[in-house]
């Protein structure tokens, strides 16, 4: 803990602003000062997480506000970009859930902005902070799957549906990140997609990408709003192993020892198969707890968040190529 803890003011108490509040409120690092909503009946709780936090229903209250050091967002995805660009202009940091803003022009002058102020923008990548793929990623980074051939992933649940953001802003976006810092130096050589709007027109609840890589990696994402349970699940395939990641259950991880390739010489199939599966031990660690105390120490230590802006610019392009393959299906 430091001597001195950031003031914090948030803005946006839906539903990702609760679960932020807590995790900032309970952190050593910082003192959340203000909470902001247009609805005043989402603020009436606050007072049970601490009488000390004050409510307002303009967010101009915590910007101008000079005791606090980090605005939080979590507004609607269409707001972000204005609220970031104004927090940056009252010399504020920033810690924003995703997306950054809708487009990769606005994301740009975001970058333009802040690298003049120097401040800190946090972009909330929750999974990067999970100890599930911290695992992942040592794991195929220690080359144990053997060289990776596949990435497949599932992302589904019945809504939260959106007017000003698809599908692929909610859950691909997820993907998205993953894919950048697994495998953010490999090329990109094709992007298809497709999609469809069931609940709003032309605002897709439902969609499919396939990407290519020049290297041979191939990728696959399913995303859909209108599954009746919760689906998050991943593949990663080696050629020596196979990674299972399913977040929504208590054995997180697990590697089957299952391998093929085609023998030239005997013109046939070969395999390498063990039935059982090895569960990967994964430590409970909440993964905002982990993504804010890194924030903290980036603000403390003056260093840039690996989540920053520059690294939300590159999530956002992806998803516009993505999204341009989606609408020209």
């Amino acid at each position: 803990m430091r001597m001195k803890k950031n003031k914090v003011g948030l803005i946006g108490y839906g539903y990702w602003g609760p679960v932020l509040l807590r995790n900032f409120h309970n952190s050593n690092d910082f003192e959340v000062l203000k909470v902001c909503d247009h609805n005043p009946d989402k603020l009436a709780a606050i007072s049970n997480i601490s009488p000390n936090i004050k409510i307002c229903n303009n967010h101009n209250d915590i910007l101008k506000d000079s005791n606090i050091d980090t605005v939080v967002i979590t507004t609607q995805a269409s707001t972000h970009y204005d609220i970031v660009k104004e927090s940056l202009e009252h010399n504020k940091n920033v810690f924003v859930e995703k997306p950054l803003t809708l487009s990769s022009e606005n994301a740009i002058d975001i970058i333009k902005i802040n690298h003049k102020k120097k401040l800190k923008i946090m972009v909330d990548h929750t999974y990067l902070f999970t100890q599930q793929y911290k695992k992942l990623k040592k794991i195929i980074e220690n080359k144990e799957l053997g060289n990776i051939l596949h990435y497949h992933s599932t992302r589904a649940d019945f809504g939260l549906f959106q007017k000003d953001a698809n599908i692929l802003w909610h859950l691909f976006y997820h993907d998205a990140y993953i894919l950048l810092d697994l495998f953010g130096k490999e090329k990109i050589k094709t992007i298809k997609a497709s999609g469809s709007s069931h609940i709003l027109d032309k605002v897709a609840d439902t969609a499919y990408a396939s990407i290519k890589y020049e290297s041979g990696l191939t990728v696959e994402v399913l995303v859909n709003m209108l599954f009746p349970e919760k689906e998050r699940k991943v593949i990663v395939t080696g050629d020596k192993k196979i990674l299972y990641w399913d977040d929504t259950i208590e054995d997180k991880l697990k590697i089957y020892n299952k391998s093929a390739f085609f023998d030239k010489e005997s013109d046939t199939f070969k395999y390498g198969i063990k039935k059982e599966s090895e569960k990967v031990p994964i430590p409970q660690i909440e993964a905002l707890k982990t993504e804010i105390d890194y924030f903290a120490d980036c603000i403390h230590e003056n260093t840039v968040p690996m989540n920053d802006e520059n690294s939300a610019y590159q999530v956002i392009q992806l998803i516009e190529n993505t999204e341009s393959a989606l609408n020209s299906d």
